[in-house]
Formats: structure tokens, sequence, C-alpha cells
């Protein structure tokens, strides 16, 4: 399915889970396979944040770095709810992202920021 190959273990380039304590702040950092020395194109992130204790997220950002110290912004919104997933027009070629917990109701217990490579074409 389109879904699948879209979203499956052929497009994901890679995965971090962060679980608590965190501090308003505080960001959860990946490097894309290769271990930060390559950079992959990148066109979508997801973010998931736990709910088992409800919705804590109120405000985020998603960086991207070609070096892991200059940061550019990639992606924000105020939610996360289950699932976020936030995609670019055009993918680009980063090596680094960080995603960043700006604000919240509380602090969220578990999230996780994964990267995608484009869709394979139809």
């Amino acid at each position: 399915s389109w879904v699948a190959s879209c979203y499956g273990a052929g497009t994901q380039l890679d995965r971090a889970v962060a679980t608590a304590p965190w501090t308003l702040g505080s960001s959860l950092t990946l490097a894309v396979p290769g271990g930060g020395t390559s950079t992959s194109v990148v066109d979508r992130v997801a973010i998931m944040e736990d709910l088992s204790r409800g919705q804590r997220v109120t405000k985020y950002a998603v960086e991207a770095s070609m070096d892991g110290t200059k940061w550019s912004a990639f992606a924000s919104g105020t939610s996360i709810g289950h699932k976020r997933i936030n995609g670019a027009k055009n993918g680009a070629a980063w090596a680094h992202f960080r995603l960043i917990i700006k604000g919240g109701v509380e602090l969220p217990a578990n999230v996780s920021l994964a990267v995608f490579a484009p869709c394979p074409k139809k």
C-alpha cells in the first residue's frame, strides 16, 4: 500500500525515543544513518507523544542541521497528540535533527522523533 511504502522500514531513516524526566527547552537529538558524518534527504518528520497520562505538549519545534552545531527551523506546532507528521515542501539533505519541547501543561513522559526519506514514486 501507499502508506506502507511511505512510512515503512524503507523510508524511515532513523528514530529516537526519550523518556522522562524532561525539562522545558530540553531536546531529543538524532543523527541520520552514517553517524552524522553523511546527509540523507528528509522530507518529513513524525513526532509521537505518550498519551497514557493525557496530552501534555502545547508547543514544540523541530530543527535540522548539517553539522550538529548550526540549526535551522524544520517544523513547529502547538500540540503533538498521539502522532504529528510535519512535512517539508521539498526534501533537503540533513545530517542531524532535534525535537525541542517548548511548552506543556505538564512535561511529557515519553516522546519520539522519526525522520523519513521521500516516498517512492508511483
